[in-house]
């Protein structure tokens, strides 16, 4: 059977891997902060579920296939000072809100994996470089630091740029909110798209 364990939030973890034998479900107990890496192994899955308790990284994010992430109603923060990067085989990888809140023009690279999926997007300082599909089922809000497109960003909510720098490569946004009306908004004088559907 599937084992519970709770992750308390205090203190401040340097690298965090979970790791089982059989599988475990690992629940927050409070916000988690994170100075190194998070891998989160086979076996292992972590839930957020139940909460809307926050994950601070300041290092990669790492999950497996035959590992899990459920969201729930939190954020992850992605508020390092050097090189972060989200990776692992585990596809698709799925958060719920997602900040990139790192040292200025530091990256946040994606890689093993083609998809990453979250509900809403913050950028307030650093550069995001998602895989060739991103999907924001929410809304992006943008105040500094640089989005780069890889293919596709399909975004279900709001474009808000309040001074961000978005790279749109060759890549195509898609607004593909089939119940809600979506604006393309912020007080960033021009939005330079590639394509645009």
């Amino acid at each position: 059977s599937n084992q519970v364990q709770t992750i308390s939030g205090v203190p401040t973890y340097g690298n965090l891997t979970l790791t089982a034998t059989a599988a475990v479900t690992k629940t927050l107990g409070g916000d988690l902060t994170v100075s190194g890496n998070l891998t989160i192994g086979i076996n292992n899955t972590l839930d957020v579920s139940g909460s809307n308790f926050a994950i601070n990284l300041a290092g990669n994010w790492s999950a497996v296939t035959g590992s899990a992430f459920t969201g729930g109603s939190g954020t992850v923060t992605f508020n390092g000072s050097g090189a972060q990067q989200i990776l692992g085989t585990l596809s698709p990888k799925v958060f719920n809100d997602v900040v990139v809140n790192k040292t200025a023009a530091t990256p946040l690279n994606t890689a093993g994996g083609t998809t990453v999926t979250m509900n809403n997007l913050t950028m307030t300082q650093g550069d995001f470089t998602p895989p060739a599909t991103l999907n924001i089922t929410g809304t992006l809000t943008s105040t500094a630091g640089t989005l780069t497109a890889g293919t596709n960003i399909n975004i279900g909510g709001d474009w808000t740029n309040n001074g961000g720098t978005f790279t749109p490569g060759a890549g195509t946004v898609t607004f593909n909110s089939t119940t809600a009306a979506q604006g393309i908004n912020g007080s960033a004088a021009t939005q330079t798209f590639n394509n645009l559907t």
